[in-house]
């Protein structure tokens, strides 16, 4: 019980005017308005229903034993005649709950963002808003920036009478991230001597012996918001897990506008896109061909650079009905079933090391990949937003 007081209603209905109403405590006793930490409110009528409360303070309900429920009495007399009897007693029954913020901790991922989350206990209905602060005492003010802190209130559970708020921290600010938000594994430490052993599960540009040493500019995209990401941040992260091939939501799509008029900035600074290399999930093409709306880019499907498989909001379609839906996209590397069954974090940080030395092969100098958060950190270790673009100076060998 965290406020100072507590207020009961009774509704007293088919009234065509204000009628007295009586209140017993739950002891039985009558209560008295203005005495015994009570205040009784009688109320007005309105659409023939009179709503009448009971107000209890603090000190008073302190003194009440809680663990279970209590019940409070109220009934109605007509004002209109002076010897009509007083109605029924009709229970009002007050269930306490405890209040309580409960901080969940996380093992985090270094050189990152990082995310905090509480679960407010003993809630009836929705928290509008929450406050935060920071280790330092002072107030946390959220932002729209990657550089800035960002507070999701979290949605009331009815269930359970918890909500969870979570608070994003950017990396900048000396935090780190939980490990399970990062989407994908933690990237482990891979040797640069380790000789590549697989092949791409496509038919790759072949290999020459030799290659001079040139730099390529990559550019970098995350996915924009999806909806596995969208249930993920409201803490569903079950159902998130679930969603197959997720689509963008409306607030990715809103970002995909932004990363648009953000690439026709680029274009004019110089980066000439040859290529798209692009994730064959929907919400990744939709990035794609949103984002270079306005250029004249071919895309290209590649499997390579899909996300760690290990849950169904990272399969998608078979090759041969997403041609039906991307016609302009080249499936040509692709195989039909382009997600393994299963595949570990070993087996992604070896499809990242095939991805490296395939890639540089590639005969174009200005590529863009538009990938999965998880992948692109274990490839650059380097954390994106959703829908964030990095240009990267890439020396192929």
């Amino acid at each position: 019980r965290s406020q100072p007081s507590q207020t009961l209603t009774c509704n007293i209905g088919d009234v065509t005017q204000a009628v007295d109403v009586s209140w017993k405590d739950s002891a039985g006793a009558a209560v008295t308005d203005g005495a015994g930490g009570y205040t009784i409110t009688k109320g007005s009528v309105v659409g023939n229903v009179q709503e009448s409360t009971l107000t209890i303070a603090a000190d008073t309900l302190k003194a009440l034993d809680t663990a279970s429920a209590l019940t409070w009495k109220c009934a109605a007399k007509s004002t209109l005649y002076a010897d009509s009897e007083i109605s029924t007693f009709s229970d009002v029954v007050v269930t306490f709950l405890t209040y309580a913020v409960e901080a969940k901790h996380s093992e985090v991922l270094k050189d990152s963002q990082a995310t905090i989350s509480c679960v407010v206990s003993g809630l009836t209905k929705q928290l509008d808003t929450v406050a935060w602060e920071k280790s330092d005492g002072s107030a946390v003010t959220a932002g729209e920036g990657a550089d800035s802190y960002k507070i999701a209130v979290g949605t009331y559970e009815a269930a359970s009478n918890t909500q969870t708020t979570i608070l994003t921290v950017p990396y900048n600010n000396g935090h780190h991230p939980p490990q399970h938000l990062i989407q994908g594994p933690v990237p482990q430490a891979v040797p640069n001597d380790v000789e590549i052993l697989l092949t791409p599960p496509s038919t790759p540009t072949s290999v020459p012996r030799s290659v001079p040493s040139i730099k390529k500019r990559l550019l970098f995209i995350r996915h924009a918001e999806a909806y596995h990401n969208s249930l993920y941040a409201s803490g569903l992260k079950n159902n998130a897990l679930k969603v197959r091939d997720p689509q963008l939501t409306p607030v990715g799509h809103n970002q995909v506008q932004n990363l648009r008029n953000e690439v026709n900035n680029i274009v004019k600074k110089g980066f000439r896109p040859e290529l798209i290399l692009v994730s064959p999930l929907q919400g990744h093409k939709q990035t794609a061909t949103g984002g270079f709306f306005d250029q004249a880019v071919k895309l290209e499907a590649c499997s390579l650079i899909t996300e760690l498989c290990d849950a169904q909001c990272n399969e998608g379609m078979p090759v041969s009905q997403l041609k039906r839906i991307w016609h302009y996209v080249n499936f040509l590397q692709t195989p039909e079933v382009w997600w393994p069954e299963y595949e570990s974090r070993d087996e992604l940080y070896s499809r990242v090391r095939t991805f490296k030395k395939w890639v540089k092969y590639r005969p174009e100098q200005n590529i863009v990949i538009v990938s999965h958060g998880g992948f692109l950190y274990a490839l650059l270790r380097l954390y994106f937003a959703n829908c964030e673009a990095k240009l990267i100076e890439w020396d192929i060998l």
